[in-house]
């Protein structure tokens, strides 16, 4: 069986970040299928993130699709973090910090420097 075929598909199951964050970390970033992966599951979460949004407003709710962007920049920053990519997971959490920031989002924000600060000090992420 090849690498490629141990890799789930999104037809038959929705990529987690744990198993990205695992690839990534056993085959690193420059590989072309782990790159692949990495864009299917923002595709994913964005194709997510739309879902949730359509349905919310289809039955008159409110969604803020720059908070769930930025809960998936924070989720995408675990995935770089548990691989070993600590710099990455730095500048996806300051891209998440920056537009909270600019939306004057100040619980978000905490948020964020609690998970940036445990970053830098490679502590466990709790998300």
């Amino acid at each position: 069986m090849s690498e490629k075929e141990n890799f789930p598909s999104a037809e038959t199951a929705p990529l987690t970040k744990e198993f990205v964050a695992e690839k990534l970390k056993e085959l690193g970033h420059e590989n072309p299928e782990v790159r692949g992966l990495l864009i299917q599951w923002e595709t994913q979460e964005d194709a997510e993130i739309k879902r949730l949004g359509d349905e919310a407003r289809a039955e008159g709710k409110e969604f803020n699709d720059a908070v769930a962007q930025n809960e998936r920049a924070i989720r995408q920053a675990s995935i770089y973090y548990h691989a070993g990519y600590k710099e990455a997971a730095l500048d996806a959490l300051d891209q998440a910090r920056m537009d909270a920031g600019s939306r004057g989002d100040n619980e978000l924000l905490a948020q964020i420097d609690k998970l940036m600060d445990q970053v830098e000090a490679d502590e466990p992420l709790l998300l």
